[in-house]
């Protein structure tokens, strides 16, 4: 399958919770990447904190899409486990499922806005074999406060999150990202 080079120049809207499992923050999101940017894609997504200098280092942990172009680019750019999804989106109400069982659903409400672009920077770090891949990520974003209501199945791989509630959500609307080298 053919995929874009990196950098990805990607724009959309990016709905983030954060979780406390045990001693990690665990982090997901819904994301719709929308035209203008290198591909129109849906992704769901897990990721921890990776300690690794001074710029934000996450780990994607768990990740679906719905687009075989970016299952394919992510894995071979930069060592990220995308797998093959379905999803619904209804306004701000999320659904991915496998093969007809669902992952996840979440619903957030937007709050109050910043009133300016902010920035966003951070990088990812996934193993490769006995190497790890980093890619830097950069852009802006209007960063709105969130209330967010997940249903996660217990049996699935996000389990671990099942009945728990985030003690953090945001919306990132209107992103522009530049994701890779």
């Amino acid at each position: 399958m053919d995929f874009p080079p990196s950098p990805w120049q990607l724009r959309g809207d990016l709905l983030l919770s954060l979780w406390r499992v045990g001693r990690w923050v665990v982090s997901t999101a819904f994301v719709d990447y929308q035209p203008g940017g290198v591909l129109n894609y849906r992704e769901l997504l897990a990721a921890r904190p990776v300690l690794a200098g001074p710029v934000p280092t996450v780990r994607i942990t768990e990740i679906w899409v719905d687009s075989e172009e970016s299952c394919d680019g992510g894995r071979a750019l930069w060592a990220i486990p995308k797998e093959l999804a379905d999803f619904t989106l209804e306004a701000d109400a999320w659904t991915a499922e496998v093969d007809g069982r669902p992952i996840a659903s979440a619903r957030f409400e937007r709050g109050r806005s910043l009133p300016f672009r902010a920035p966003v920077r951070l990088r990812t770090s996934q193993p490769r074999g006995p190497d790890t891949v980093v890619a830097p990520v950069r852009g802006t974003a209007r960063v709105h406060r969130a209330a967010a209501t997940w249903t996660i199945d217990a049996d699935g791989p996000l389990g671990s999150l099942a009945g728990r509630r985030p003690f953090a959500s945001v919306v990132l609307a209107d992103f522009r990202l530049t994701f890779g080298r």
